[in-house]
């Protein structure tokens, strides 16, 4: 298991001021089964088919697409994840996909909760690639090449320095669905 470390984030649990505590449990439990159901998912890049291949992005975004109920994007619009191999791709891919996913706010608070969206950064300066945050304590859930969907727990891998960034969904009340 590759273990992620991420200095000064701190895990909490997921945060919404419109809906009843127990509506909150209800929404990370919906969450943790979605990831669950995309577990053992085979990498490639440039795919999104839960239980056959996916990249990082076609994961994480199919997750999220999951939880709002509805059909991703056509994947010609959704980059890869090789776009993440290069600074300026990189930066690129991240204005598309935050774009194409609003509402989202940066966060900079140094929480993260489950459905969070991380992107690391490598050791050369610039995104390298996206995870989401899970709703077990610590947990981060990525699809990367010879592993493919899964678990890990919280912090950084060989080659990534830091957090890009991280943003955070407006309406997660919306994943009650």
């Amino acid at each position: 298991m590759i273990r992620y470390r991420i200095p000064e984030w701190t895990w909490r649990p997921m945060q919404l001021t419109q809906v009843a505590p127990s509506q909150a449990n209800a929404i990370e439990d919906r969450l943790l089964r979605v990831l669950e159901s995309w577990r053992g998912t085979r990498y490639m890049s440039g795919q999104q088919c839960k239980g056959v291949k996916a990249d990082c992005i076609g994961f994480v975004f199919g997750v999220v697409d999951e939880m709002y109920g509805r059909p991703s994007p056509d994947r010609t619009v959704l980059p890869a994840d090789t776009a993440m191999h290069s600074r300026e791709k990189a930066i690129g891919c991240m204005k598309t996909l935050r774009r194409l996913y609003m509402p989202n706010v940066p966060i900079n608070q140094r929480f993260l909760e489950p459905g969070d969206i991380v992107v690391t950064g490598h050791s050369q300066g610039g995104p390298g690639h996206v995870m989401i945050v899970g709703p077990g304590r610590n947990t981060l859930w990525h699809c990367n090449e010879g592993i493919g969907v899964a678990q890990t727990g919280l912090g950084l891998a060989d080659g990534f320095q830091s957090i890009f960034g991280v943003f955070r969904f407006l309406d997660r009340e919306k994943w009650q669905q």
